[in-house]
């Protein structure tokens, strides 16, 4: 991650700094390790810490990064991901499914 100076963009300086980070970590990073502390990511970027922070966060909801005290902020591991086909799934209850209403008055 070079120093750059974040341009006037038509979005919110957090997403963008987010887009920035995201692909620095596709990029620069590998899982597990430490990024920088907050406040030499901030001057970096020309951000105040705040919009950092905010950046930062929507990464970890992501499953991106990994934010501990005492720590750091660090990469986190892919998520396991679930294949999922095009046949159509059916939800109890719904027609067609395999389940059977059971009449409780009939239960002992």
């Amino acid at each position: 991650m070079g120093t750059t100076q974040l341009e006037t963009v038509p979005e919110p300086k957090y997403w963008h700094l987010k887009t920035v980070l995201s692909n620095a970590l596709d990029s620069e990073f590998a899982v597990g390790e430490i990024l920088p502390n907050e406040r030499d990511l901030a001057a970096r970027f020309g951000v105040a810490r705040a919009t950092l922070r905010q950046a930062l966060e929507q990464l970890e909801l992501e499953g991106r990064l990994q934010r501990r005290r005492g720590v750091g902020t660090t990469v986190a591991p892919p998520r396991v991901g679930v294949a999922v086909g095009e046949a159509p799934h059916a939800w109890p209850g719904s027609g067609g499914d395999a389940w059977q209403p059971v009449d409780s008055s009939l239960r002992r």
